[in-house]
């Protein structure tokens, strides 16, 4: 049932039907500022990738940054107050649809043997 509000939860807070969001949507999402998540993703607490963004021939070039939404998800899992059950079974749940079979099964047996 946790698992269940959990996932309810992130839907309704993330943007449906993206892939990634913006450190905009996810600041959105989260209470805090745009430049609050561009800061954590800088310091590496936040995965994403940056990209040339669109700006003005021949000025000075912008980078746009995009976070995977399960990457989003699992910060704000981390800066939540979620029990350590619903964190936990959030990361399973992203390890079995995005890790390849063999690297699923290390991860999850890693995780039984440490309960």
């Amino acid at each position: 049932m946790r698992g269940a509000q959990l996932q309810m939860l992130m839907d309704y807070r993330l943007p449906a039907g993206v892939d990634h969001v913006t450190p905009k949507e996810l600041a959105a999402a989260s209470g805090y500022t745009a430049q609050h998540i561009i800061h954590c993703y800088e310091e590496g607490k936040i995965m994403g990738f940056q990209s040339n963004g669109r700006g003005k021939k021949h000025a000075e070039s912008r980078k746009a940054i995009r976070i995977p939404r399960e990457h989003a998800v699992l910060w704000l899992c981390d800066v939540s107050n979620f029990d350590a059950d619903m964190i936990l079974q959030e990361l399973t749940t992203i390890a079995s649809r995005k890790l390849p079979r063999e690297l699923r099964r290390e991860l999850i047996h890693r995780i039984g043997a440490s309960l």
